[in-house]
């Protein structure tokens, strides 16, 4: 009986312990497009802005392999641009050793990145 016991123990211990997959990083790799900012107002509200690709904004890139995201600012052809390099872990993206944002993927082909204090946050798509 005792044997019986420990044996159901190990096995709670190990089911109990397992990763779920869907949480980890790697499941967000691919190169994305941002396709809007959200923000939340102090009435409760929020605005919506859509990404204008005319030329009139900044165009904002995402790309993610391994655990590591690179933010492209002015991507496209003939500007100049900057990056802000982190790692995720878990669904934390890290930068400079803190936390900026949370990810989250929304469906197969978009991911959404909130602010750590939640006011605001973007939507991406994966580019094709």
């Amino acid at each position: 009986m005792k044997k019986l016991l420990a044996v159901l123990v190990l096995v709670l211990v190990f089911t109990s312990c397992s990763q779920d997959d869907d949480n980890l990083g790697g499941d967000y790799d691919g190169q994305y497009q941002r396709v809007s900012y959200t923000v939340l107002q102090d009435n409760g509200t929020s605005i919506t802005y859509p990404q204008l690709l005319d030329g009139s904004q900044l165009v904002v890139g995402l790309s993610i392999l391994n655990d590591t995201w690179v933010w492209i600012y002015n991507e496209h052809e003939g500007s100049d641009y900057y990056e802000v390099v982190g790692e995720i872990v878990g669904s934390s993206m890290i930068y400079n050793g803190e936390v900026h944002y949370t990810i989250e993927r929304i469906n197969e082909t978009t991911v959404k990145a909130t602010t750590v204090d939640g006011v605001a946050f973007e939507t991406f798509t994966i580019v094709q």
